[in-house]
This record gives structure tokens, C-alpha cells and sequence, in this order.
């Protein structure tokens, strides 16, 4: 920690360098060796600014600040993630400069929303994890509340493919406040109209194929054989007879949740090819080109088969 140069922080880790190297021996003790180069990286180049920012304001607060990011880097240094996805959890972290009073209250809470944002959208869109980044940094300046900050990272991540967090999103996005319903709408123009919750696929006249999710899990994907598909009350579920999945797909991108509290033989049981008769009589059999489908649902924009010869799940979108 050398090369830390904010007089404050020097002062502070010197008047508590027992603490902080206990600290750092228990992690190792959990995690094994914690390179030392890389932290100190972590500590001039994300940890510093964000004390900076704090203490500038909230100088009483810097200590628990540091305290808790030093912590928190130790977890993400020791589990690697925050070696394998660094350039992330940085840009992230970044983040907390913008909002020091909630970092002086809530440190520990900001960063384990950051850290767990980060993972979720991690495991389900990986290529848009900067995306969603870049987004909320752009509104964070009108944010007086953890609960704020909470509701428009909700919101960004779904428009970062996070399909299940839709409705959600509505209900965060009519909570708000209007100087941040303002920066959303000057950010997502397509907000302003009175369906953009309620359409998944705007802008369809007719149904199109969409995308086809899934996947052999030799391959990178998520079934073990070819799944099925059935309604459960409002949810759309899939299943290769082992794993339950929840599904969720909009314009913006598609998820699949598993560990939902369903046992596959139930998602078995009520698979059928119901919904495809009733699309091919709204929409012709033409538009359906397969002839091994085994299992469909029809929700009122998305149709979503499967095939008997195919691990993916096909999704087929239209304007209601």
C-alpha cells in the first residue's frame, strides 16, 4: 500500500496497520495466498477515489469506508473474480465516487448491490456488463437515496437484457421521482410511450423468430437433453427432466433462472403442443417451418417451442 498517496488514508492505515494485516490474514487463511501486487493496485486505483470522495464530505465516515471496501476487495481478490473480471468490478466501483453520502452511510450495502449486479448480469449477459456500467453512471448524479440507486440499477439491468426484471422495472420507474424519470426518458426515448413496460417485442406486425437460448451443456449451454416447455400461472418454465428453469425474454434480451421451486416431472407433466395449434390457426402453419416440435407455450406476444432435435429453446415475438 505504498503508493497510496492521500495523506488521510496513509494516516489512517498507519494508526491501524495491525487491524487491517489480521484482516488480511484471515482472508488468506480462507483463500490462500492474496497477491499483494494486485491489491495494492486495487487500493490506489478503486479503493482511493472512493475514500477521496467520502472524505472530502463525510470525513467521520472514512474510516468505515475504507474498512469495507478493503474487505470486499480481499473477498473479490480471494475468490479471483476480482482478478478475472477486474477492468468490471473497477468500472463498477467507480461508480461509488458519484454517490459519497450513500458510501459514507451504507458502504458495505452499495458494494454487495455492485458486486451482486455485477454477477447476475455476469451469468446472463455477459457482454453487457460495461453497458449497464456505463448506464447508471449516466443517472447516478440525481440520486439522493440507496433505495434510488437500488431502483435504477433494476431498471438499467433489465435494458441491459435482463428480461425478468421487466416488471419490476414498471413498478421501480412509476415510483420515481421526476427529475429521474426525466434522465431515464432522456436516456431510453422509447419510455415515453404508455406501452413500453407492456410490449415485449415493439414494433413486430407480425411474428417473427426471435432467438433460440438454451443450448447442450457440453457446449456452454444449459440442457442435458432436449427440454420442454409448459405454462405455470404466469411463468413460462423449461426443463431437460433434471434442472427447472424460469424463462423470461423482451426485445432487450432473455434469461433463464434456475433453482425456481419446481419440480421438473411438474413442468413434464404440463408440457403440450396447445399453444402451437392455437398460433398456427391465428398465423398460419407456414410460419412454424419444424416438424418435430415436442412441446410449446403461446403467451400473448411470444411464442416459445422446442424441438426433438435441439437443446435450445425458439422464441417467436410480434406487436400486440
Amino acid at each position: 500500500m505504498e503508493k497510496i498517496s492521500y495523506t488521510p488514508l496513509i494516516q489512517h492505515l498507519q494508526d491501524n496497520t495491525e487491524l487491517y494485516n489480521q484482516v488480511y490474514r484471515e482472508y488468506e487463511m480462507k483463500y490462500g495466498s492474496i497477491d499483494r501486487t494486485v491489491l495494492s493496485r486495487w487500493m490506489v486505483q478503486t479503493v482511493e477515489p472512493i475514500v477521496r470522495a467520502v472524505d472530502a464530505l463525510y470525513p467521520d465516515h472514512m474510516p468505515q469506508t475504507f474498512r469495507a471496501c478493503y474487505t470486499y476487495t480481499l473477498q473479490l481478490l480471494g475468490n479471483k473474480s476480482g482478478i478475472v473480471y477486474e477492468g468490471e468490478y473497477q468500472a463498477a466501483w467507480s461508480l461509488c465516487a458519484q454517490v459519497p453520502s450513500l458510501v459514507a452511510l451504507y458502504p458495505g450495502r452499495l458494494l454487495s448491490a455492485i458486486n451482486a449486479a455485477l454477477d447476475s448480469i455476469r451469468a446472463h449477459q455477459p457482454e453487457r456488463v460495461l453497458q449497464w456500467v456505463t448506464a447508471l453512471k449516466s443517472t447516478l448524479s440525481y440520486v439522493l437515496s440507496l433505495e434510488e440507486f437500488l431502483a435504477l440499477g433494476r431498471i438499467h439491468a433489465w435494458r441491459a437484457g435482463m428480461a425478468h426484471l421487466r416488471e419490476k422495472a414498471q413498478q421501480e420507474f412509476d415510483n420515481l421521482r421526476d427529475v429521474l424519470k426525466e434522465a431515464l426518458l432522456h436516456q431510453y426515448a422509447d419510455l415515453k410511450s404508455d406501452h413500453a413496460f407492456e410490449q415485449e417485442w415493439p414494433g413486430l406486425a407480425a411474428p417473427q423468430f426471435i432467438e433460440a437460448p438454451g443450448g447442450y451443456v457440453g457446449y456452454g449451454g444449459v440442457f442435458m437433453a432436449p427440454p420442454k416447455v409448459a405454462q405455470l400461472g404466469r411463468h413460462l418454465l423449461a426443463t431437460d427432466g433434471q434442472q427447472p428453469y424460469a424463462f423470461f425474454a423482451d426485445a432487450f434480451g432473455s434469461v433463464l433462472l434456475a433453482d425456481v421451486p419446481v419440480q421438473p416431472k411438474a413442468i413434464l407433466k404440463r408440457s403440450n403442443l396447445q399453444g402451437l395449434e392455437v398460433f398456427k390457426t391465428q398465423f398460419g402453419k407456414q410460419a412454424i417451418p419444424f416438424d418435430d416440435v415436442i412441446s410449446a407455450v403461446l403467451l400473448p406476444s411470444t411464442l416459445v417451442l422446442t424441438r426433438a432435435s435441439s437443446h435450445h429453446l425458439f422464441v417467436y415475438g410480434w406487436t400486440r
